[in-house]
């Protein structure tokens, strides 16, 4: 019993010397306004896709909040109450009766939206990113702050990088971990991307691996990126779905280090971040 005291103990020093991993499972999905390769349009079979995944954060895009081409269904609420999430919506363009936009969804109580505007030519479609902070708990009940973002970019070139420029100066008094999701319209050597890289954002994907067309990808332009989140381990994925958007959807799983608050671990806690990671 004393040793098993003593094991539990130095566990305790470790965790507090070292902070505790924490983890997240992150979905960015351009969902087509919920209309697939078939022409059907059927925000169920979206949420289905996405549900396979399991997700604690998700970053959507081109979205329908009840416009007369999806029946006049609230795309973002229809996905939180299926996947049993909250949900923020932000509309880019009026379209047909309703909205058009980017949304996120959170299996974490949301603390604060904000939404950034992004620079735009005038005649272009407005581009913005919706960020949301939450807490994300480590495995022993202690908390960090996390900025998370999806966005959607512009098409051209020069408007994206001042997109980027404008995004990266709005969130570089963040004093917590950033991860923004999208689809950034951008191939990993632009221009735009290469902004991310050097104002300290790390892509997820390190093979670069395609997300579009979702019949036969081609390109890349769906990223998950991190600022100040100090990864152990990661786990990326392009989804194999071909039919359901003409994107395909890309997951990552995170285990991150939190930084260590003071607070007491619970004494007996033994469980490994890597023990709950699934099998590929």
């Amino acid at each position: 019993m004393r040793t098993i005291k003593k094991s539990i103990l130095f566990a305790t020093v470790i965790a507090l010397a070292t902070g505790a991993s924490a983890s997240l499972r992150v979905v960015s999905y351009n969902i087509y306004h919920g209309e697939g390769r078939d022409k059907v349009i059927n925000i169920d079979r979206t949420g289905s896709v996405i549900s396979k995944y399991n997700p604690d954060l998700v970053a959507l895009q081109e979205v329908d909040k009840k416009t007369s081409r999806s029946g006049n269904v609230d795309q973002a609420a229809e996905l939180g109450r299926k996947l049993g999430m909250e949900y923020r919506f932000k509309k880019a363009i009026d379209y047909r009766g309703g909205e058009y936009g980017i949304a996120v969804l959170s299996c974490f109580p949301i603390k604060k939206t904000i939404f950034h505007e992004l620079p735009t030519p005038e005649g272009n479609q407005p581009r913005g990113a919706l960020e949301i902070q939450v807490d994300v708990p480590d495995v022993d009940g202690r908390t960090n702050t996390i900025s998370f973002l999806s966005t959607h970019l512009g098409l051209d070139n020069a408007e994206r990088v001042t997109q980027v420029k404008a995004l990266v100066e709005r969130l570089s008094e963040r004093g917590h971990p950033v991860i923004i999701a999208g689809d950034i319209n951008a191939e990993p050597e632009e221009e735009s991307i290469k902004v991310f890289l050097s104002s300290g954002y790390v892509i997820l994907d390190k093979q670069n691996q395609f997300t579009f067309p979702a019949t036969t990808p081609v390109k890349k332009i769906d990223f998950i990126l991190t600022k100040d989140l100090p990864v152990r381990h990661c786990r990326f994925e392009v989804v194999p779905e071909p039919k359901v958007s003409d994107h395909r959807p890309i997951f990552g799983e995170i285990e991150f280090r939190l930084e260590p608050a003071g607070a007491q671990v619970a004494e007996g806690r033994s469980e490994s971040f890597n023990n709950r990671l699934p099998e590929k």
